[in-house]
């Protein structure tokens, strides 16, 4: 009797402990999309060029919609076209094992079986010094592309490269924010309305998904701790 209530004191603080940290974390991840919501909705709406332009000089939070333009078009060899930006991933085919069970005999066997993967090696960007958009003139580093899937080129059978590119000219909104040091940040949002744009501000899947794995975790950790305890101390 003292045992089980040595065991049911211990999960009671495991889940009091998790429980107080998953609060504070799921506390900090729903100020943060609160204060994301709040820079969308609050945000200067810039229906001309000159409207978007001052609201940056003026380190205000605005938001438009326009088609994002590349100053310097890129290309390469393996693509048809010229492009806002190539990223080229590069992958290598290598040897790995794997140990496989099966049943022989009515027995249960395993064995080392052998195939061939791609390990990713490192990627490679193409892009020009500078985009347009609404008028305002951004440098690579401040702008958020949003690329697509392109092509695959196998060089050799055992080396591939697979290209991703973002188009130019792309439709979308674009939300341009300050922090309190006048830092900008911006995101672009493809093929989407502004009220679009807003409306994806507003959401809590990142929160519900963490709330649901923490609570997955909590409980195996403590069906672990009392499963533990019981053979350890029975």
């Amino acid at each position: 009797m003292k045992m089980a209530v040595k065991i049911a004191c211990l999960i009671m603080a495991a889940v009091l402990v998790l429980g107080g940290l998953g609060f504070w974390f799921g506390t900090l991840i729903n100020d943060a999309i609160n204060d994301k919501q709040d820079v969308y909705a609050n945000a200067i709406q810039a229906e001309t060029e000159e409207e978007f332009v001052k609201a940056i000089q003026n380190k205000q939070n605005v938001i438009a919609a326009d088609k994002l333009v590349a100053n310097e078009l890129v290309t390469h060899e393996n693509l048809d076209g010229e492009y806002a930006l190539i990223r080229i991933s590069h992958y290598q085919k290598v040897t790995k094992t794997r140990i496989v069970t099966y049943t022989e005999g009515g027995k249960s066997k395993t064995r080392t079986e052998v195939y061939y993967d791609w390990n990713f090696m490192g990627s490679k960007l193409i892009h020009g010094d500078s985009f347009s958009f609404m008028g305002y003139t951004f440098t690579y580093e401040e702008v958020d592309l949003p690329d697509r899937h392109m092509k695959e080129y196998d060089m050799n059978g055992f080396e591939q490269d697979t290209y991703y590119v973002v188009d130019n000219n792309t439709a979308g909104t674009m939300m341009v924010s300050f922090d309190d040091n006048g830092e900008m940040k911006t995101e672009f949002h493809e093929n989407m309305s502004i009220e679009e744009a807003i409306s994806s501000s507003d959401n809590n899947v990142g929160l519900i998904v963490f709330i649901i794995f923490w609570s997955i975790g909590v409980l195996l950790l403590c069906w672990w701790l009392g499963y533990k305890a019981y053979w350890d101390w029975f």
